[in-house]
């Protein structure tokens, strides 16, 4: 975190990134249901798998089946979330 405190304040005064035509920075500071859900579930997850995504895929590599149940379930959450989000989006047009 210290290490980004510093560079984030550096790398923005930049006039663009080095790979892209601008930042793709985050328009909203709102702390909402979904992101407090979301953080959480990842956090209670990570604790219980002992692993976060990236990790989580590397370590398929080892030949263990807990990375397996953790990817696999990983990637049911995400598909989870894209239905979840599509009803969402379909409820809020409908309303």
């Amino acid at each position: 975190m210290v290490t980004s405190f510093f560079a984030f304040r550096f790398i923005l005064k930049q006039q663009s990134p080095v790979f892209a035509a601008q930042f793709a920075l985050p328009v909203t500071t709102k702390f909402d249901g979904s992101l407090l859900f979301g953080a959480t579930l990842f956090g209670v997850g990570w604790g219980l798998a002992g692993y976060c995504p990236g990790p989580g895929f590397a370590a398929l590599t080892i030949g263990s089946w807990e990375p397996i149940v953790f990817v696999a379930t990983m990637l049911i959450g995400f598909l989870l979330h894209r239905i979840w989000a599509r009803v969402e989006g379909q409820s809020q047009t409908t309303t």
